[in-house]
């Protein structure tokens, strides 16, 4: 016998019996467990509790273990094991995530059902019980977790057709359980207009209904209850978000979950059908993650720990999208600390203007030359300083017209990838040396250059004029922030008058910016005004009881302390958007002064790489784009801005192409833009009057809704001095700044118009109703339910969409979808016929189409032996819409091609696994 088989059999007898004792050792725990979690419910949580946590810390990783199979197996274990659990020590808390990390990494678990689309059961079990657990003990281990997610997400996206991380629901369900921030997949107007407040209102919109709203027979202790749930609640969601960020976890997550969610749209191992649902849940929990790091985190902090946009985009390679979604804080943060210092300071737009030669041109109308001044220099280059004079009488009017212009008063009215492809910045417009060139040139302009305030009170006798070029410069926006616009915006859509100093204002700005939800900080305050009127019918009858005494005191002190905050938090936002209106008045004249006189190709432009982009990323962006869009119209009256050719292009019947390239989120948010745009034009249709002042009101210099566009490339109108005016007064206006011989379209020609696109809306659903996808007829009976408030009002086409929508809940329809599911045709079935319900019982409300809007009167043709047929109506309504722009219904209209969409712009769609995670290194070092 060799000397190694000794050794063997002396090592072996030992180990052999110390093997046996754990394996008896492990069966027994496991029967004195499964016993004691049989036994485990409400009432004996206490008893038992005590007894499974001395078990546990006897043996902690057997125990904990098969505590943590029972709860992925059972989901109704979940509270009464979290309540169990009070008596576990902070040794056995750290052996209990280090038991979920050996779950997790378990690879005999599939962590995705069969379907190929959800997550599996004990995967969903076990994300409810870390966010319960970590909820009650507030243990550093969920960073570690989270951690493990991470690599999860980096080794997927390294790998090419590598299945989805189906883990990150442990983020979801930990962000939704500790801060109270669900995903908000179909938001409401309330929780919209909550997300466009400030910090206290944004702390209403993930909650249905405030908890502080008690029913009548609620007693003292439910009281007591609301008011300390409300506290634990923030102080949970500041420990999860200093959690992530003192771990270095926040940018690196922000990358890796942004990158994740546009590669599950390239992959082609899973169907069209099964990816879209994957996606729009995956962005989901991105926007989950970034209100959680956007609403407990100070601005300034914020803007340290996630860096601006252009940087997210080129250095880490996310998609402008989710680039400007995270880095658009980190702007507006340094815009806002600027526009203090610019409206105290008067700091100058630096603009370079050449002046056309009018010697020579000889393609000017007499109606044209007697616009343009004749004084102008020959050849000759200069350069303004429009300056804004920020008064301090204008600046704290605070019933001026504009406040009620900003303000959420017409209350019904409250209802991407920008496609940037990276070209060649040597043929862009805007060259950073040029820029530069027009900084110097400002700064050594003397004092007898022009100066203009934004109330005009001088040059008031300026002309309109025409130039051969122009250059500016946005102010307050950091221009290496614009410089990456400039490169990475086709140099087509910058040739034809589409500026990057408009694309970056226009991707900067958000709801916070241009509107204050008066009526919603009013209700939030209204709310606790009942709270404390409660707690005062109370106080009488609990005087016996000192503790409840001095816990509704505190309670009521929290109260009166909310509401100060909110009040203070209104004003705060209302000077804030008085400033933001200022400094868009400052620059709204240059945005499209050099814009092709085809205003058609502007118009495709701005929705290709503007509205159409951002539209669809949530319903908060779909309002801001509806929003921004006739601010820009009224009362900004942007030069060279027509509205009219924006809706025509937009309520066309490229809807239905839309609506098949997009997933549901997606249709709901665009759906949820065309119902804001309605609902403004419907204010317009209902009064004659509403329509003379904010449609086609001369005085304002409004040119939105011109018949006719005939301004020349390079017209620049004089300084608007009627933004800030409530009523005309005596004298003129800015009636200067409409070109002469402009025909306005009038009001029954608008009606008119209305109509037509009324007719657009319906074909296109009719088209995706009739389809023979399932995906498509479901974003269409979505984006139908979206827009149940302005979509349909005519009886004769609402009735049509009604049939469609039958025959889709009755199955009578030929659509074979894109899976043979049967529990897909159901779900649609119900879904038609919901809406089918609610159409039922808006019947009512529908008006005939002769009310709508005044009908021509056909002459009547002589008698024939062969009579020849009439033309459809809608035919007929076709040609006699307004012809602002020279085009046909026909022409083409922008599409939106979902892989182009949510690409970053010169990305492919393979490749990109190394790429993607270096961004996540990167980002991860950046963090560090």
């Amino acid at each position: 016998m060799s000397l190694d088989d000794v050794l063997e059999d002396v090592d072996s007898a030992p180990a052999q019996s110390a093997y046996v004792e754990v394996e008896a050792l492990s069966l027994e725990v496991r029967r004195q467990v499964r016993s004691m979690m049989r036994r485990l419910s409400g009432d004996t949580v206490k008893l038992v509790g005590r007894q499974i946590c001395a078990l546990c810390h006897a043996t902690p990783t057997l125990a904990l273990k098969i505590v943590l199979d029972q709860v992925c197996s059972y989901d109704n274990l979940i509270d009464s094991v979290v309540k169990a659990f009070r008596y576990l020590t902070p040794l056995d808390v750290d052996v209990m995530f280090y038991v979920i990390l050996s779950t997790l990494d378990d690879p005999t678990s599939s962590p995705v059902k069969d379907d190929g689309i959800n997550a599996a059961h004990w995967l969903q079990s076990l994300s409810l019980f870390v966010a319960a657990f970590s909820h009650r003990h507030e243990s550093p281990g969920l960073a570690y977790v989270l951690g493990y997610v991470l690599k999860k997400i980096v080794r997927m996206v390294a790998t090419e057709d590598a299945p989805p991380v189906f883990e990150t629901t442990l983020i979801s369900e930990a962000i939704s359980r500790l801060a109270a921030i669900d995903v908000m997949a179909n938001a409401t107007d309330d929780q919209i207009l909550a997300l466009q407040g400030g910090y206290y209102l944004n702390l209403e919109a993930f909650s249905m209904v405030s908890p502080l709203v008690l029913p009548q027979e609620a007693t003292v202790d439910a009281v007591l209850a609301a008011g300390t749930d409300t506290r634990l609640t923030r102080r949970l969601a500041q420990w999860v978000t200093g959690l992530v960020v003192s771990n270095d976890q926040a940018l690196p997550l922000a990358v890796a979950m942004s990158i994740h969610a546009d590669k599950i749209l390239k992959m082609s191992s899973l169907p069209l059908s099964s990816t879209l649902i994957i996606y729009d849940r995956e962005l989901e929990r991105v926007y989950q993650l970034f209100n959680l790091l956007y609403m407990n985190l100070k601005p300034e902090r914020y803007a340290k720990v996630i860096p601006g946009p252009h940087t997210l985009a080129s250095k880490y390679g996310l998609s402008w999208a989710l680039a400007i979604l995270w880095g658009r804080p980190n702007v507006a943060f340094h815009l806002a600390q600027s526009l203090k210092q610019w409206e105290s300071d008067g700091e100058p737009i630096n603009v370079k203007i050449v002046e056309r030669d009018t010697s020579h041109d000889t393609q000017l109308s007499k109606s044209d030359e007697a616009a343009v001044e004749p004084a102008l220099n020959v050849n000759a280059e200069k350069t303004e300083t429009d300056q804004v004079n920020a008064n301090k009488s204008s600046a704290g009017a605070s019933k001026s017209p504009v406040d009620t212009t900003m303000d959420s008063t017409d209350t019904s009215m409250n209802q991407s990838d920008v496609g940037l492809q990276r070209t060649s910045a040597s043929t862009a417009g805007l060259k950073t040396s040029n820029a530069d060139s027009a900084i110097e040139t400002a700064t050594a302009a003397s004092d007898s250059e022009s100066m203009m305030d934004v109330d005009g009170k001088k040059d008031k006798d300026e002309a309109p004029r025409v130039i051969a070029d122009l250059q500016f410069e946005s102010p307050l926006l950091p221009r290496e922030y614009v410089a990456y616009i400039a490169q990475t915006l086709p140099s087509s859509a910058i040739d034809i008058g589409l500026s990057p100093e408009f694309v970056a204002v226009f991707w900067t700005l958000s709801l916070y910016d241009i509107e204050v939800p008066s009526g919603r900080y009013e209700k939030e305050i209204e709310v606790y005004t009942q709270f404390i009127a409660r707690i005062d019918g109370m106080a009488k009858t609990v005087q016996g009881s000192h503790s409840k005494a001095a816990g509704l005191a505190q309670a009521r002190a929290r109260a009166s302390a909310s509401i100060e905050a909110l009040n203070k938090e209104m004003l705060e936002q209302k000077q804030h958007v008085m400033r933001i209106r200022r400094w868009l008045i400052a620059q709204k004249d240059y945005w499209f002064c050099m814009a092709h006189e085809q205003r058609k190709l502007v118009t495709q432009a701005l929705l290709q790489h503007c509205v159409l982009p951002r539209a669809v990323l949530s319903a908060a962006d779909a309002n801001f784009c509806a929003k921004l869009l006739w601010i820009m119209h009224y009362p900004l009256a942007t030069n060279k801005f027509s509205l009219m050719i924006v809706y025509d292009s937009v309520f066309s019947e490229s809807l239905s192409t839309l609506l098949a390239a997009f997933t549901e989120n997606e249709a709901r948010n665009y759906a949820k833009f065309l119902s804001t745009s309605l609902a403004y034009l419907s204010h317009l249709h209902l009064s004659k009057t509403h329509y003379a002042e904010r449609a086609v009101n001369s005085w304002r210099g409004l040119t939105g809704f011109q018949q006719q566009w005939r301004y020349d490339r390079g017209f620049l109108p004089p300084k608007s001095r009627t933004i800030l005016s409530p009523s005309p007064p005596e004298g003129s206006g800015d009636e200067r700044r409409i070109k002469p011989g402009t025909t306005m379209l009038s009001y029954e020609d608008f009606r008119t118009v209305m109509r037509k696109w009324q007719v657009n809306l319906t074909k296109a659903f009719i088209v995706t109703l009739e389809s023979e996808r399932h995906d498509t007829v479901r974003n269409s009976i979505l984006a139908l339910k979206e827009m149940r408030k302005s979509f349909p009002v005519i009886l004769q086409y609402g009735r049509r969409i009604m049939d469609k929508v039958n025959e889709v809940a009755a199955g009578r329809t030929s659509g074979q979808g894109s899976t043979n599911n049967p529990d897909s045709d159901k779900n649609l079935k119900v879904l038609a016929a919901s809406y089918s319900a609610f159409l039922g019982s808006a019947k009512q409300t529908w008006i005939p189409e002769s009310k709508y809007y005044s009908m021509p009167v056909r002459a009547t043709p002589a008698r024939s032996p062969h009579p020849t047929p009439t033309q459809p109506p809608t035919r007929q309504i076709s040609r006699e819409s307004v012809a602002s722009d020279g085009t046909t219904k026909g022409d083409a209209q922008p599409r939106a091609d979902s892989s182009q969409r949510m690409r970053r712009p010169g990305s492919s769609r393979s490749g990109s696994g190394n790429q993607a995670v270096a961004a996540v290194a990167a980002a991860t070092a950046a963090a560090a």
